[in-house]
């Protein structure tokens, strides 16, 4: 993801770079803001993920204990 949106914002600096004086278009401006919204999501995303396996590993250990407190239950 990180890959996409490094090419996305390179690619906007190359168009920017070609405007010249007169600027960056309405395209181009559009396109940047699409930029920083994937790079958004993409942290967002990350940070999600991060939260799912530390949650996970919280279960795992919560498990273990259970089975080590009641180890005639264990399958």
């Amino acid at each position: 993801m990180r890959y996409l949106v490094a090419c996305i914002s390179l690619s906007l600096t190359f168009l920017a770079l070609s405007c010249g004086d007169s600027g960056p278009s309405e395209a181009d401006l559009k396109a940047e803001a699409e930029a920083e919204q994937i790079e958004l999501l993409s942290v967002e995303l990350e940070e999600q993920i991060d939260e799912l396996g530390s949650s996970r590993r919280e279960l795992e250990t919560a498990l273990d204990s259970l089975d080590a407190l009641f180890p005639e239950l264990e399958q």
